[in-house]
């Protein structure tokens, strides 16, 4: 059995704002980390591979070295691909950006109701519990994407 809690606006409105700002900074980092990978990935592939055409046709003193160099950028592909398996930044900006759609459409629920005078604790209740699905579907979603 749940106990119903009266919820305060105030204090909803305040933690609303936080998790609005914090999955912004969320969303942001990770898509920026998601742009460096792909574009890292991408790049130090390409590298390597005219790293290891290039040495053969106009660096023959340096051949040694030119390879050795490839096999390193190679490394560090598998590296950043592994990081990028583990941490999953795409799958957390997905989820932040879902998330922040939701904290968005509440808060403007919550505006428009006070635009139109005094809020009843019934409907800040049943804002709280909003808040609190849209919370509980968040980290759902980060367990599920994290299980394996």
């Amino acid at each position: 059995m749940r106990t119903q809690i009266n919820a305060n606006l105030k204090v909803l409105k305040s933690d609303l704002s936080w998790d609005i700002k914090s999955l912004r900074s969320n969303r942001k980092s990770d898509r920026n980390i998601v742009s460096l990978i792909t574009i890292g990935i991408a790049a130090t592939s390409a590298l390597t591979t005219i790293l290891l055409g290039i040495t053969k046709y106009v660096f023959h003193n340096f051949a040694n070295e030119l390879n050795a160099l490839a096999l390193c950028l190679s490394a560090l592909i598998t590296v950043i691909t592994t990081w990028d398996g583990v941490f999953q930044h795409k799958k957390l900006w997905v989820n932040s950006a879902m998330t922040l759609n939701e904290l968005y459409s509440l808060d403007a629920d919550i505006r428009h109701v006070e635009a139109n005078g005094s809020v009843d604790q019934e409907l800040i209740n049943q804002f709280y519990e909003r808040y609190k699905e849209i919370k509980n579907k968040t980290n759902q979603q980060w367990s599920k994407n994290h299980e394996d």
